[in-house]
């Protein structure tokens, strides 16, 4: 950097965003202890490695917080709440919902197309009486998929181009592809 170094933008940032991960790249190790000055995350040498980029950004994604994303709903006169990453698909029979979660089924009055628009964008209708979390579909077969459980859920034809391609967009971003 010509007219100012890392270092001082980092403690610029730090005045308008403690929270903010920094990471230097550099290629003296010497400037290193600085950076605890600003609370850096890391140092990354010069040429940078692939594994220590890996390495990096994981333990950026380890510090954050977790947020879990409820809903509230009644069941058999009692209110629940449930953690929309425990729950693994939604079957319809009649007006009740049997919701499958990772601690078991809660039964609600609803209809399916009731219980999806309170559910997060991560579900989807696979069949005209299911409703899976996309996070937890481990595969896709012909005619089914299979969840984080081992549980089998219909897939209808119609909705079969849909689910694949949910499917796919979900779980791209969870792989790092090596050059």
């Amino acid at each position: 950097m010509n007219e100012t170094d890392g270092l001082e933008v980092a403690k610029k940032i730090r005045q308008t965003d403690k929270d903010l991960t920094i990471v230097f790249a550099t290629a003296y190790a010497e400037y290193a202890v600085q950076g605890y000055d600003v609370q850096a995350l890391d140092y990354l040498l010069k040429p940078i490695e692939l594994d220590k980029v890996k390495r990096v950004l994981k333990r950026h994604l380890d510090r954050q917080p977790t947020i879990i994303e409820k809903v509230t709903l009644e069941s058999q006169g009692e209110v629940v709440k449930l953690a929309l990453d425990d729950i693994l698909y939604v079957e319809v029979n009649r007006r009740e919902c049997e919701i499958h979660t990772l601690n078991g089924p809660v039964t609600v009055s609803r209809t399916l197309k009731e219980l999806s628009e309170e559910l997060s964008d991560n579900f989807i209708q696979t069949h005209r009486s299911y409703l899976v979390n996309v996070s937890h579909m481990n595969r896709l077969l012909k005619t089914d998929i299979e969840l984080s459980n081992g549980v089998v859920v219909p897939v209808s034809r119609r909705l079969v181009k849909q689910v694949q391609e949910r499917f796919v967009t979900h779980n791209k971003g969870a792989v790092f592809y090596d050059d």
